[in-house]
């Protein structure tokens, strides 16, 4: 058991860019940009960017400098399918290190909808406890829609982020957002680690953690479980 405190950061920014998202799109962008000027505060920090629509793109690699991040974010434009699933993969299996002592961090601007993606949720689910990331959302939800893949991208978003120990925010107001962004920098740069060691077998199945604490008036945020095997690659 250990406790960690202002520690630095290794944030990888999942903004989606596909169709579903085009007419609130602006506001996605915005939120990334905001995002990396919130966390990105030394030279110690850093940040990476990945867009997606029909396929993941890595648009920026590694970097200090939340002005990068940026002006590649001001370029994008919405159009084609939805592989967040496979944007997750293969930048939790790609970039993060297990050498990186920063927190890992991915944050994810998205409706939620995959529809083009050869990972799986189990897959992508996986391959982040693997990496020893905590996914935190800024989602959009439709508004009125009875389309249920409309309906089904809250629900990944929710279990994506409560897997890890992170949370989702559905907002449109700037005020909302940075106060989620104070909430989500103070919860990743202090922290606390608690180990433990299992003669469980590798069972390729999940397995539940419950975290508790003395004080009940204290609320948890931690991950659900995790995957006692390791992902099947994907190309």
């Amino acid at each position: 058991f250990s406790q960690k405190s202002r520690g630095t950061l290794s944030v990888v920014m999942v903004l989606d860019r596909s169709e579903s998202v085009r007419d609130r799109f602006p506001f996605l962008k915005e939120a990334a940009a905001t995002c990396a000027d919130s966390l990105l505060q030394s030279p110690e920090d850093r940040g990476l960017l990945v867009a997606f629509d029909s396929k993941a793109f890595l648009l920026q690699d590694w970097t200090s400098d939340p002005g990068s991040l940026a002006r590649n974010i001001d370029r994008l434009t919405a159009s084609g399918g939805s592989s967040l699933f496979d944007a997750i993969y293969k930048a939790s299996r790609d970039r993060f290190r297990v050498a990186d002592d920063r927190r890992k961090v991915l944050i994810v601007f998205s409706d939620g909808e995959d529809t083009t993606s050869r990972a799986t949720l189990r897959q992508t689910e996986e391959m982040v406890e693997l990496a020893g990331a905590t996914i935190y959302a800024v989602g959009i939800q439709p508004e009125n829609s009875m389309n249920t893949r409309d309906l089904q991208g809250p629900s990944v978003l929710a279990e994506l982020a409560g897997l890890t120990g992170g949370s989702v925010l559905y907002t449109r107001q700037g005020e909302q957002l940075r106060a989620f962004l104070q909430r989500l920098e103070d919860e990743v740069r202090n922290w606390y680690e608690i180990s433990y060691y299992s003669n469980a077998p590798l069972d390729d199945t999940f397995h539940k953690l419950v975290i508790q604490t003395k004080k009940e008036a204290l609320q948890v945020h931690g991950p659900k479980g995790y995957y006692a095997d390791r992902p099947r690659e994907l190309p």
